[in-house]
């Protein structure tokens, strides 16, 4: 299955949006994909096979801003899932 955010397409799992994103444990099979980079919230993100690190704070923004699907995000929105 696979679904478009603004850019991104959700690969090889149910559900949508930020709380498809909240619910998936970690390792699963919920992959983000754009511009030639994957993203898993549970495993991190890739490019061309290659991990590129993210500190936890980095990765919980990225899923936030992408499971947006290029709806404007609010700072407290930002606040509220990334540094709480």
């Amino acid at each position: 299955m696979s679904l478009g955010f603004a850019g991104a397409t959700y690969v090889d799992g149910a559900g949508s949006g930020l709380e498809a994103l909240d619910a998936a444990p970690r390792g699963t099979a919920m992959v983000l994909s754009f511009a030639g980079f994957r993203f898993d919230p549970g495993t991190g993100l890739e490019r061309d096979g290659r991990r590129i690190p993210l500190a936890p704070t980095e990765s919980r923004m990225l899923a936030t801003l992408l499971a947006a699907g290029g709806r404007i995000v609010t700072k407290d929105e930002l606040s509220e899932r990334v540094w709480n």
